[in-house]
């Protein structure tokens, strides 16, 4: 026990003295954890922001009931539900409809009236009121939200002059609010009135156009919709939110994340890997000490073993912080552009998990350290007559061939539409292309130091061929070229994967031939032609168009399908499409589909699609394809007339419109033309920065942490520099002692170190290339239409950034090696 004390004192003195090594290890595990729990917990995150903002307006709700086309009326009665009044712990009717806010003639802004009882909403989506008259809420009353009081200086018993389907009418402030429905910005705003208010001025008493209800515990909501859609046949009858595409939306963002997490979970074991190889060369006079006064060989280890584990604990406590951290940037950045507030969601057990993958992280990489210094007998230690013995592998390079084989071949070989199942796979892949390329590095750098060597002697004279030999199976330098291969290619596949995804945006809007994107829901001769009077419009084209088909024979969805004028279409939008297919839409039920879709879901011409839509399934005959990456690639176009009649009423509009004026003066004028109707625009420039900016906030994040894993790798490569002058002092020093001067050795380290850069920077690029190869298909997996674009100039940045890196990292031990004392070296140990 008394052993067991004074090793562990040792040891904690030693954790305290190295105060660098202790904060590389700590550091690389804290990396691994904190990137694993926050990859981990991002969906979950996102889906939980995503459902609590929708719940600020369904509030408690677990089904609404709505009218859609086939409705009779827009206006229905609770008495159908209350039928089942048992069932639910309330059933609450209300209006909901839209209203006009014009504080100046050039300002307008459009949003929500909820008509409902005062009580009820409070039910529903309880609110909090910062002001209020004391007055009952009823009669022509508002409530409306602080931010939107606060842009139009609105106070309390104000009246306020409101536009409601195409009638005035005067309300007074009853109250200033926040939460619940007025959490929104005063980009989308809601207003609460009295029910009967609204009811009156819409001629809908005792009526509701939307119904609210919560089912009663042990009630279960697919059953109580299937009793109310009995009921209510002619209306939709749904929950509020759909949970599965927030999923999809968030699958990329935690794929790519995991990714990450594998590459800086590779690196940090090689990080403490060789660290811990320092740690044990550094503490083998100490151990033999220990063992010759009884130590035993289990108690060494045990110990070992234990302040592997401290440095485990102490990284996974850090990362799980960070990790927390990082969770909230990376909620911040993915939902910046839609106005959701930032607030993560966790559970313990995932914290749990990151702890122990910190603790496996340490344990794994320092392992193998630990038992080669347990196996060396107690004479060599004292005599320091320790040799690295030196043996090929030929398993090892078969292991490599085979894990570089795998990860080609498989991503070819699965079928396109089952890359989506085998994604998990497809990821693995990337894994074994990793590892493979870490295995080849000794063997490859070996191969290429002969061409090196007769090309040094002509450089560098003797010190080139000194410090070509010196390479020779140093694991030292072979780990740091592991490193600067990991750090090097995800930092080239992360920014190669950002310009091709800059370049295919811009590729995307240079073949839009229009200037404004207008959305409606409706549609007439006399809409068509108000928009041509507008000022600034010169003209346009318009499709009718459905959001997330289902193909039901292929079981998958198209994104967008839009019904058409093929006789314009061209005029705004400059596609190639193959055999002039264009033409053949006006034939019958055909379709044209995007090549992505085409290899996407394996179809080809002629094939029949099964198109789920409101009328019921439709076949369509494809008859040809075209080329964009709008909507994800995910378009089929099909011909207007047939559409209209296959979906009714069911389906917006999409006015593509050209400008004779400057695009936001036009938007302007048609907003103020259309100020009665409920149509959405945007400009194509403010499209293309919102789209840049979705992108940007997702590469800041990647690039973000692919720095810090090339930082990781920096820091281990001055390790692996420290780890080898440790090895090879007495070498030095025999080499001065034979008449090596200082300028001569320092001279033959930066040669090892710019060799090391060179072969590190060819090796990251090879595994960038890998990783690039495998990533193609990953990205066709999560059905992201990305086409890589390589770039030559980082791939010379990566030979020339493992230069650099390994030239810096060797200016410490080339001084200390200046510093060298002969004698000392000699006898060292």
């Amino acid at each position: 026990m008394v052993t067991i004390a004074i090793i562990y004192k040792y040891i904690m003195k030693n954790i305290c003295e190295k105060k660098l090594r202790t904060f590389l290890i700590v550091f690389s595990i804290m990396m691994s954890s904190a990137l694993f729990f926050a990859s981990s917990a991002i969906s979950g995150t996102i889906e939980n922001m995503y459902i609590k903002r929708m719940k600020q307006v369904y509030g408690s709700a677990d089904i609404i009931i709505l009218p859609d086309s086939k409705s009779p009326s827009n206006f229905f009665r609770t008495t159908s539900a209350k039928i089942y009044e048992d069932k639910f712990d309330y059933i609450i009717g209300a209006i909901q409809t839209s209203a006009l806010y014009s504080p100046s003639k050039n300002e307008n802004f459009n949003f929500t009236i909820i008509g409902m009882d005062y009580n009820e909403m409070q039910k529903i989506s309880p609110f909090f009121e910062h002001e209020s008259i004391d007055e009952p809420f009823e009669g022509r009353k508002i409530i409306i939200s602080s931010s939107m009081a606060k842009k139009y200086n609105l106070t309390l018993n104000q009246t306020i002059d409101l536009n409601i389907q195409g009638s005035k009418q005067k309300f007074r402030i009853h109250s200033i609010a926040d939460s619940g429905i007025f959490t929104y910005n005063t980009m989308y705003g809601y207003a609460l009135v009295p029910r009967d208010c609204i009811a009156s001025i819409l001629d809908a008493l005792g009526k509701s156009n939307i119904i609210y209800l919560k089912v009663s515990d042990g009630i279960q909501i697919n059953e109580a919709i299937k009793l109310l859609s009995n009921e209510y046949k002619q209306y939709t009858v749904k929950e509020p939110f759909n949970t599965k595409g927030i999923k999809e939306q968030t699958a990329s963002l935690t794929t790519t994340l995991l990714i990450m997490s594998i590459i800086v979970f590779i690196m940090s074991i090689f990080i403490i890997y060789s660290s811990f190889k320092v740690i044990t060369l550094e503490r083998l006079p100490i151990i033999g000490t220990f063992r010759s006064i009884g130590a035993s060989i289990t108690t060494t280890i045990l110990v070992l073993i234990v302040e592997t584990l401290f440095y485990g604990a102490i990284g996974g406590l850090l990362g799980c912080v960070f990790g927390i951290a990082i969770l909230y940037v990376l909620a911040y950045f993915s939902v910046s552009s839609v106005s959701i507030g930032i607030q993560i969601y966790f559970s313990p057990s995932m914290l749990i998990v990151a702890f122990f993958v910190a603790l496996l992280t340490a344990f794994i990489s320092a392992i193998f350290p630990i038992i080669r210094i347990s196996k060396i007998p107690i004479k060599d230690i004292i005599l320091n007559s320790i040799q690295p013995k030196s043996k090929k592998s030929f398993l090892r390079l078969i292991i490599a061939m085979s894990m570089l084989l795998i990860s080609i071949i498989i991503p070819i070989i699965i079928p396109h539409e089952l890359r989506t199942v085998f994604l998990p796979i497809l990821v693995l892949c990337m894994v074994f292309s990793i590892i493979s390329i870490v295995i080849f590095i000794p063997y490859a750098t070996n191969i290429i130091l002969r061409f090196f060597e007769k090309a040094y002697f002509l450089v560098f004279g003797n010190e080139g061929i000194l410090a070509v030999k010196n390479l020779r199976n140093n694991s030292s330098i072979i780990n740091n070229i592991s490193l600067l291969a990991i750090g090097i290619s995800s930092l080239l596949m992360i920014n190669i994967i950002s310009v091709s995804v800059e370049i295919e945006v811009l590729n995307i809007y240079n073949k839009l031939n229009y200037e404004i994107l207008l959305t409606s829901t409706t549609s007439s001769r006399q809409f068509d032609s108000v928009l041509l009077s507008v000022e600034g419009v010169n003209s346009y084209t318009k499709a009718c168009s459905v959001r997330n088909v289902q193909v039901t024979n292929k079981n998958e969805n198209i994104m967008v399908v839009s019904g058409i004028d093929i006789y314009n279409y061209n005029d705004y939008f400059d596609l190639y499409f193959e055999d002039d297919c264009l033409s053949t839409l006006e034939n019958g039920r055909n379709i044209i589909v995007t090549k992505f879709l085409k290899e996407s879901m394996g179809i080809s011409k002629g094939d029949i699609l099964e198109l789920a839509l409101s009328e019921g399934i439709r076949q369509y005959r494809v008859t040809g394809f075209f080329d964009t990456y709008l909507n994800n690639g995910s378009i089929a176009l099909v011909s207007e007339r047939f559409f209209k009649m296959d979906t009714l009423n069911n389906h917006y509009y999409e006015y593509y419109i050209k400008t004779n004026a400057p695009p936001h003066e036009v938007e302007k004028n048609i907003l103020s033309k259309f100020s009665k109707s409920k149509v959405s625009l945007i400009t194509m420039d403010d499209l293309i920065e919102q789209n840049n900016q979705s992108n940007n906030d997702l590469f800041t994040i990647l690039k973000g942490f692919s720095l810090l894993a090339l930082l990781a790798g920096i820091f281990g490569v001055l390790n692996n520099y420290l780890i080898s002058f440790i090895e090879r002092k007495r070498t030095l020093a025999v080499l001065r002692s034979a008449g090596m001067e200082k300028r001569q050795t320092i001279k033959m380290l930066f040669i090892e170190s710019l060799t090391g850069g060179i072969i590190g920077g060819i090796a990251g690029i090879t595994a960038g290339l890998l990783l690039l190869f495998n990533i193609s298909y990953v990205i066709k997996a999560m059905k992201l239409p990305i086409v890589l674009h390589y770039s030559f100039t980082l791939f010379l940045y990566s030979i020339l950034g493992g230069i650099f890196i390994t030239l810096v990292a060797s200016i410490s031990p080339a001084i200390k090696s200046s510093k060298l004392s002969i004698i000392e070296a000699i006898k060292f140990e």
